[in-house]
């Protein structure tokens, strides 16, 4: 238990280590005064909050098809799913939803590429 709220600690008040040695080093230069822009960090973060909810989507669904494959009744509901009989590939079967987002990710991941240097921000959607 102890190891544990070390590691805890360490992931908590390690980032902000760096950041006061930088702070400390870098107090008397003056910080850069660059314009925000705002409508491009919301499109990105639309742009990239549907993808996660798409492969959220088709990590269940696959989870799902995987044990109605092996003649489970499957049930899919809201952030989890469940499934009634028994077979013994039925723990094999929970990787499947891990294999479809391998699978999409292997897809995404040749366009991705070919748009790498496009100045478009729908690149985010393959991200």
């Amino acid at each position: 238990m102890i190891l544990v709220r070390i590691l805890f600690t360490l992931l908590l008040i390690g980032p902000i280590i760096p950041g006061v040695i930088n702070y400390a080093k870098n107090r008397e230069e003056p910080a850069l005064k660059k314009e925000s822009n705002y409508v491009a960090l919301i499109n990105s973060a639309g742009l990239y909050a549907i993808p996660y909810n798409v492969i959220f989507l088709i990590q269940e669904l696959f989870l799902v098809v995987g044990k109605n494959s092996l003649g489970l009744t499957a049930y899919l509901y809201h952030n989890n799913h469940s499934w009634d009989g028994e077979h013994p590939m039925a723990s094999l079967m929970q990787g499947s939803g891990a294999l479809a987002i391998f699978l999409v990710g292997s897809i995404c991941l040749p366009g991705l590429h070919a748009v790498r240097h496009s100045p478009s921000i729908w690149k985010v959607l393959l991200l």
